[in-house]
């Protein structure tokens, strides 16, 4: 480490000594032990030789193309804010909304208490150190994460390597340096962007490894472009931001085809390493070509004409489902998912629960605007961070109480009468309900929640809750 950040810190200093001027004094072993003892974790090697040659940089220049280097300091005052985070039931969720890159690599989780920040964007977004890489990846990879991060992709296998990155691109000129008088930046001039992590889907990564990308070995080699309707042209060259090849189209992790017009979906076929597909709003019913599809993680097949939903069944990393507004008569397949977290089954037909009931992992359910025979089975979820039974049937909710994780409830326009189980929810936090059921649960609950309100308020009635809100 040390050879190769001399070799940085000189480049620098001929092309932006504003930079390397801000580089701080070494860290102490002292410092280096506090930050191990504190947070548990062991910091690699090439890490510590860094941080012994600087401890992070002063200002917000940003040694990572605009992005600072932090020291140990802040570095643990930002592990700090995270660790709190990894440990709250409710953003459980969220975390079937990150996707990784390569798939295997990185654990796909919203927080995690073995990252170690070495940068922030002020923002809520950090480039870190994960010290608990997946099966494939690599202890003390270079990833980012953070609140607005949702496709997480391994920069770098370690900290040597993208101090090299960085190095690299000052040798080959692939960089921007504003001045002025109040600040000094410099970016990436290709992929041109401002931001450093909005840069990352249009990098070349991981840096310095060869043949990492195992969504490649997916790519099918009948992948025929001039075979593709018109349609299904347009999409791919689209989606290939004009780089049309079967690499190109294997490497797609998220497509939305909203409203397309679409009642074929057999070329999703090619699209092999896809993680996250909105087929909303489309005429489709056959959703069998999906079962290619092996790493899909999220579907959106709300409002559309399937009504068989049994090929789902063999989707096994399926992690999140919208079924809104199906027809459908059969949910048994659902039963099968076991790593479904979210399931949004609002209008779909659903009258019984037995099916959803098996899905242990389940954090966020909607089943709105349904007719149910009973309620009951809801007691088997234990995990259920999020509910929303609004719009239907309920008469009893004295199942609620077991419940104990549930935070986020919405029950609006419902058949209940007895309000009181809502009392014995120790971790409710966030009730949506109409104003009229406002003012009956506020006075059984031991303490305060917040209220979201659906439907209409009188004027006297609206100043009740904002008062509520206010103290």
């Amino acid at each position: 480490m040390e050879t190769i950040f001399s070799k940085l810190e000189q480049q620098l200093q001929e092309v932006f000594p504003e930079l390397a001027n801000t580089l701080n004094p070494p860290a102490t072993e002292a410092q280096l032990m506090e930050v191990e003892k504190v947070t548990g974790l062991q910091l690699p090697e090439d890490l510590k030789s860094l941080y012994r040659m600087h401890n992070g940089e002063s200002g917000y220049t940003g040694l990572f193309f605009g992005l600072p280097f932090l020291s140990l300091e802040k570095a643990l005052q930002e592990w700090n804010l995270w660790v709190t985070i990894a440990g709250d039931d409710s953003f459980a969720s969220i975390d079937s909304t990150i996707i990784s890159v390569p798939t295997g690599h990185i654990k796909e989780q919203y927080a995690n208490k073995k990252y170690f920040p070495i940068s922030e964007d002020g923002g809520g977004n950090n480039i870190v150190v994960d010290l608990d890489p997946d099966t494939k990846g690599q202890k003390g990879q270079i990833i980012n994460s953070g609140r607005d991060e949702t496709t997480r992709y391994v920069i770098a296998p370690n900290i040597t390597a993208f101090i090299q990155f960085i190095s690299a691109q000052i040798d080959n000129q692939n960089y921007v340096i504003e001045k002025e008088e109040t600040y000094n930046a410099w970016y990436l001039k290709q992929p041109a962007n401002s931001h450093f992590l909005d840069a990352l889907s249009n990098l070349d990564l991981p840096y310095g490894v060869s043949a990492i990308d195992n969504d490649l070995s997916l790519k099918r080699d009948d992948f025929n472009f001039e075979e593709l309707s018109s349609e299904w042209k347009d999409i791919v060259t689209s989606s290939c931001k004009g780089k049309v090849s079967s690499d190109a189209v294997s490497k797609i992790k998220i497509l939305s085809l909203l409203k397309h017009k679409i009642e074929d979906i057999s070329p999703l076929k090619y699209f092999t390493g896809i993680r996250e597909l909105i087929l909303s709003g489309n005429p489709i019913s056959d959703i069998s070509p999906l079962t290619e599809l092996s790493d899909l993680k999220i579907l959106y097949l709300a409002k559309t004409n399937v009504q068989d939903i049994t090929e789902l069944a063999k989707l096994e990393n399926l992690v999140q489902l919208s079924l809104y507004g199906l027809s459908l008569k059969d949910f048994s397949a659902l039963s099968e998912m076991k790593k479904l977290k979210v399931l949004g089954a609002e209008s779909s037909g659903l009258t019984t629960l037995g099916d959803i009931a098996k899905i242990k992992n389940l954090t966020d359910l909607n089943i709105s605007n349904n007719q149910l025979e009973s309620f009951e089975e809801l007691t088997a979820l234990k995990k259920l961070v999020r509910l929303d039974i609004s719009n239907t049937n309920v008469n009893d909710i004295s199942f609620i109480s077991q419940l104990t994780k549930l935070k986020d409830l919405s029950i609006y326009r419902t058949e209940i009468k007895d309000f009181s189980p809502l009392a014995e929810l120790p971790s409710l936090e966030q009730i949506t309900c109409t104003i009229e059921e406002f003012m009956v649960i506020k006075e059984l609950l031991p303490r305060k929640v917040r209220f979201g309100i659906s439907g209409e308020m009188t004027e006297a009635q609206k100043e009740v809750w904002l008062r509520y809100g206010a103290n």
